[in-house]
């Protein structure tokens, strides 16, 4: 069931800052975060350890992460970290004023070993020396997502479950993440960044950039390849390696964030938020939102008046 904070012993920021994060509990050592967030200003919080393992699948947004005598820890889209944040560790976050989706599988350390089977001897030196003399630490590892932690992210993001078959669905999703990740790590190190080098990474996150920013507008592929040094068969399939979807599939997701977004403020009919973000008729509009969200923008806006 959807928990408060209080409940299940984390602050409220423990995941990134939001009225729409939400913490599900499946027991007092397992839990799964779910979180959209569109700040309109940087976000700086302050959080203080409470010995929480936290395996970070970031599908889009950005988070820098800084803790005394540790280096900036840096979380971009299709970004995954594991992070231990040690009891009284004090970590600082800043959030980017841009939208975003993330899915924090938490769990207290010694859940890897009693649910999961997994021996100290297979942990990182960090966690397997906590486990063994429970010294507080702050340890993070961090990676690109694999497609199939693209694809799981995703559908939790879409997912249109409700009651306790949506919970089932976070708990069953949760865990293949966390499986996921902990066979990365334990064939020695988090996925791989995508095969492409700094300089076409610099072109796409431009042309993410560029999107970002005109993403209500007919996009004209062409046109963006050259704004951003290239041609559009080596940005597409640049695009696509490194943030695990196609461009349009990009923009489609913008603007049902930005939909969203209206939809919830509620100063606009269906009909003048689909223009506002790009479709020419709200019957199109409404068909894309509930192939997304799994609901219809009705249902939407009917779901925040409550």
């Amino acid at each position: 069931m959807l928990q408060e904070w209080a409940d299940v012993g984390l602050p409220p920021n423990s995941l990134p800052q939001d009225p729409d994060a939400e913490i599900i509990s499946f027991g007092p050592n397992f839990l799964v975060g779910l979180s959209r967030f569109n700040p309109t200003v940087e976000i700086v919080d302050e959080e203080i350890g409470q010995d929480w393992l936290k395996f970070h699948f970031q599908l889009r947004g950005t988070i820098s992460y800084t803790v005394p005598g540790q280096s900036p820890l840096a979380v971009d889209d299709l970004t995954c970290v594991a992070a231990l944040h040690g009891q009284g560790i004090v970590k600082k976050s800043l959030v980017a004023p841009r939208p975003g989706f993330a899915v924090t599988v938490l769990c207290r350390p010694e859940v890897l070993r009693e649910r999961f089977g997994v021996h100290l001897a297979d942990m990182p030196g960090p966690l397997s020396r906590y486990l063994e003399q429970g010294e507080p630490t702050w340890y993070a590892e961090t990676g690109k997502m694999t497609p199939e932690m693209v694809m799981s992210v995703r559908a939790l993001e879409a997912m249109s479950f409700k009651g306790a078959m949506r919970n089932a669905y976070v708990e069953a999703r949760g865990v293949e993440l966390l499986c996921e990740f902990w066979s990365q790590i334990s064939r020695g190190g988090t996925p791989p960044n995508p095969a492409v080098d700094e300089r076409t990474l610099s072109k796409v996150e431009r042309a993410r950039d560029h999107i970002d920013t005109y993403f209500r507008e007919p996009l004209a592929m062409q046109k963006l390849a050259r704004h951003v040094g290239t041609n559009e068969t080596k940005l597409s399939q640049a695009f696509r390696a490194v943030f695990g979807m196609t461009i349009f599939e990009y923009i489609r997701a913008r603007r049902m964030e930005e939909g969203q977004r209206l939809l919830r403020v509620g100063k606009l009919s269906v009909t003048e938020i689909a223009f506002e973000v790009g479709y020419d008729y709200s019957c199109n509009f409404s068909v894309a939102y509930k192939r997304h969200f799994g609901i219809t923008p009705k249902e939407e806006r009917a779901t925040a008046r409550r």
